[in-house]
């Protein structure tokens, strides 16, 4: 699955980050390896590498489905989760809550922040500003 020690390279940037993914014999076999050996759609979602698999002829309809949810949300808090998400991987819990609590922070500041619960008060769908 990754061909570096195939053509004689280490695997540095793209192994590190995966070894903090998946299970790390998962990571060191698939390292090892290297392009002797593939990796399936199933074995990917069974070891937490992908969340879904779909026929390949549903791929395109389903990424669309999954971004009209994401995008159905409020901008600014979508941002702030990954970010928060993202940037606390690997940190000890308090460090990563405090990162979180600084995203939680801004959005409070924002527009749409009062927009959701309005919006559902009024049973209505939330108009995002995205400010």
């Amino acid at each position: 699955v990754d061909p570096h020690v195939s053509l004689g390279y280490v695997s540095s940037h793209e192994m590190v980050n995966m070894a903090r993914r998946v299970p790390v014999a998962v990571c060191l076999r698939m390292a090892l390896l290297g392009s002797r050996e593939r990796l399936s759609a199933e074995r990917a979602y069974q070891v937490g590498l992908v969340t879904e698999v779909v026929p390949h002829a549903r791929l395109m309809e389903r990424a669309r489905e999954l971004a009209a949810m994401v995008v159905s949300n409020a901008p600014l808090a979508v941002w702030g989760t990954k970010m928060g998400i993202l940037q606390g991987l690997g940190l000890p819990i308090p460090q990563a809550e405090e990162i979180a609590a600084g995203y939680l922070e801004v959005v409070e500041q924002s527009e749409d922040h009062a927009e959701g619960p309005r919006a559902f008060v009024a049973k209505r769908a939330p108009r995002w500003k995205a400010r």
